[in-house]
């Protein structure tokens, strides 16, 4: 997020290629979720994202093929401009 603005963006790959989406991967095992967060903003967008936050942490078998455990969380963009993907206006604390 950045002021009242969400980040989305285009999927490359499957599943649900071309829709819309919050940028997000594998934690890598050699580092923590924070880090993951702030690794995988940088290679889908091109933002340098610091001050993170844990939103909460969801899951649900029917969404994903593979069974995976999103982990979320609001941060602050430090540097950077977007090199893939969109700032969204937010309604009522959702896009």
């Amino acid at each position: 997020m950045k002021g009242e603005k969400i980040l989305l963006i285009q999927r490359r790959v499957e599943p649900n290629e071309g829709y819309w989406g919050t940028p997000g991967g594998y934690v890598d095992w050699d580092e923590s979720s924070e880090d993951a967060v702030k690794r995988e903003a940088q290679e889908e967008t091109g933002l340098e994202v610091t001050n993170t936050t844990l939103i909460g942490v969801y899951s649900s078998p029917d969404r994903h093929p593979k069974q995976v455990i999103n982990i979320v969380y609001l941060t602050e963009v430090k540097d950077g401009e977007i090199e893939r993907g969109m700032m969204l206006p937010m309604l009522n604390g959702i896009c």
